[in-house]
């Protein structure tokens, strides 16, 4: 999509969302002359409104994401050669070692005429290469693909995955992290006086390594249309299913065989619930106060994830002199802002209704840890589909989240009623 392009529909964007606060306007005050009720005109014309944002917005993030995924340049990537052999297995297991063989420009060459060609298909000196990464029929995939993976598992803009802290680690054993949650306090001191110990209290958070994989089938005709580009089609194919799998998991796992959630009960995350009345129309008094539950010192780095249907809901509220809350963004793949947060839509989190869990607020970085074991892994099934002129590609990659510090997040709920 052409810049201009892209700025038009920001522009429709932006007057969408104005028509929008125009008409909840005038349907609240209808509302009021009609005993508090909306009518049924009402109600199907803002929801056609209300589609209509949702739709666009949509079709931005899918640009968003289009040029995040292809802003990557392979040929950037450095390559720092092999600096010596481990001496011991226990050093191999827990150095960087066992992931450089698959760093040589060698490999890469070699793997990619592996993904098209498969090892029947490739010369004696590439299969000699990559005889060398090979482990099982599969492989760990050079830096620049496994690199193309991950920046597609990103396909939320602000996705947990984006706003929490990601620490990537060279083998799969169990990541422990230390977690200072109570302090202690200082005193006023007379001359003289005595000073009073007062204990700081730590603990441990463990990350461990669940396995998250997904299996694509390819034609024999896209691999060997040499127009298609099947490692960009790959890569970003695992990334993001990959990433939408987590970003369900970072958002209500329930941490059995796959991260912990925000929202599971494990996570002890505050649950703001908005008062009772606001289940069909949400006012600004009731979001800040439960908005404004985050802690001061978490806020100065907060965001807000929350559902499609919220996220068209805070974009009609105003402030008490009727001056609009929500900032559309104007710059290509910044955030929109409510009340100076940055926002972001999640598939994952509930649209408004009772009880339902719709915001999650907060200073991501210091709240949501997310650990992912360095090395991508791959195989290519050459005969499992030969019957159907198919080849099929697997792959995995293992990684944790989890809640480690809950008093950096809200969840925002509606009430019963």
């Amino acid at each position: 999509m052409r810049e201009d392009e892209v700025r038009i529909l920001k522009e429709q964007k932006k007057q969408l969302i104005v028509d929008l606060r125009g008409f909840n306007d005038a349907m609240q005050e209808r509302a009021g002359e009609n005993g508090g009720e909306i009518t049924a005109d009402d109600q199907q014309e803002f929801e056609r409104r209300e589609k209509e944002i949702v739709d666009l917005n949509r079709r931005l993030e899918a640009e968003y994401r289009t040029q995040h995924v292809t802003r990557y340049d392979p040929a950037d990537t450095k390559w720092i050669p092999d600096d010596g052999v481990p001496a011991t297995l226990e050093e191999y297991r827990t150095s960087q070692a066992a992931r450089k063989i698959v760093d040589t420009p060698e490999v890469r060459q070699a793997v990619w005429s592996w993904i098209v060609k498969g090892r029947e298909g490739i010369d004696l000196e590439e299969y000699r290469v990559l005889s060398k990464a090979a482990s099982g029929g599969g492989f760990f995939v050079p830096t620049d693909l496994a690199d193309q993976i991950v920046r597609a598992m990103r396909f939320l803009p602000g996705g947990v995955g984006a706003l929490g802290k990601t620490i990537t680690t060279g083998s799969g054993d169990t990541f422990n992290i230390p977690l200072n949650l109570t302090h202690g306090t200082a005193a006023w001191i007379a001359e003289s006086g005595s000073y009073t110990p007062s204990d700081e209290t730590i603990t441990n958070a463990s990350l461990g390594a669940f396995k998250a994989g997904t299996k694509i089938i390819v034609s024999e005709e896209l691999l060997t249309d040499s127009a298609f580009d099947l490692s960009g089609f790959v890569s970003t194919e695992f990334g993001e299913r990959i990433g939408a799998l987590a970003e369900s998991a970072y958002i209500s796992g329930d941490g059995s065989g796959k991260p912990t959630g925000i929202l599971d009960a494990a996570s002890a995350v505050t649950v703001s619930t908005l008062p009772a009345g606001q289940v069909t129309t949400t006012t600004w008094t009731a979001v800040a106060t439960a908005l404004y539950t985050v802690p001061a010192q978490y806020r100065a780095n907060m965001s807000i994830l929350m559902s499609d249907g919220m996220f068209v809901r805070l974009a009609t509220l105003a402030d008490s002199t009727g001056a609009p809350l929500w900032t559309p963004s104007a710059a290509a793949g910044a955030p929109d802002r409510f009340a100076g947060f940055p926002v972001y839509p999640h598939p994952n989190l509930a649209a408004p209704g009772a009880n339902a869990k719709s915001i999650v607020a907060g200073d991501f970085t210091r709240g949501y840890w997310i650990r992912r074991v360095d090395g991508i892994y791959m195989q290519r099934q050459n005969e499992l589909h030969s019957d159907s002129g198919q080849v099929g590609f697997r792959a995995y990659l293992r990684l944790d989240g989890k809640v480690v510090l809950a008093d950096a997040l809200r969840i925002v709920a509606f009430a019963a009623t």
